[in-house]
């Protein structure tokens, strides 16, 4: 790579079900914002930022979502496919099946319905259910913003600690590092820039 490579880093890692946790790093830095260098035309423009802020790592686990320790949880549904949600309590899944009858949700992209988690014995506050589209229209990219589209959402409701829940056609390696991807854009916050007013919010936790 030459002098102008780019400097943000992209690592995850496979594992089988036996590997519990593994920290996927997207990126270096959040919110910075470039400034020209004056080296007589030489070198790149992107070596000097202002400073910014790291984003959050993202922990991936395998095992029940509904023992995520989180505010939120985040499960997708293609459209037409929603279906009552196993290993949630009864209340939590007769809502959501509540929802799919009335067809306050049909799984349409970026659709989101949320559901409060009323069982104690769940470690997860609350449950969200996300669209993701007709299943044939679906990629890796469409994945990608779907996760930063119900990122923002969690962001705009001040929720800290989420974790999207990644099953069927998600759960590829491929899937995984393009849902990564999409919550870290969820964090990059234009607002620091308008106002020293500005009250920010960011995730404290991150989780797939």
């Amino acid at each position: 790579s030459g002098p102008c490579a780019d400097n943000d880093t992209t690592e995850a890692s496979s594992s089988s079900a036996a590997a519990q946790h593994v920290v996927v790093t997207v990126g270096r830095d959040i919110n910075s914002h470039p400034t020209a260098r004056d080296s007589g035309g030489q070198g790149c423009h992107n070596d000097q930022m202002t400073s910014g802020r790291t984003s959050t790592p993202i922990k991936v686990s395998v095992g029940d979502p509904a023992g995520v320790d989180a505010d939120l949880v985040i499960v997708a549904a293609f459209e037409g496919q929603a279906s009552a949600l196993p290993g949630w309590p009864a209340a939590t899944r007769a809502e959501v099946d509540r929802a799919i009858e009335s067809k306050e949700f049909r799984g349409k992209l970026y659709e989101t319905f949320f559901a409060r988690v009323v069982d104690g014995r769940s470690r997860a506050g609350r449950l969200a259910v996300v669209g993701l589209g007709p299943q044939g229209d679906f990629t890796v990219d469409r994945a990608r913003r779907t996760a930063t589209a119900v990122g923002l959402i969690a962001r705009q409701k001040r929720i800290s600690r989420v974790a999207l829940f990644a099953d069927g056609g998600l759960d590829s390696l491929e899937m995984i590092q393009a849902l990564a991807e999409g919550l870290t854009l969820a964090e990059f916050d234009a607002g620091r820039y308008k106002t020293a007013d500005y009250d920010p919010f960011g995730f404290q936790a991150l989780g797939i």
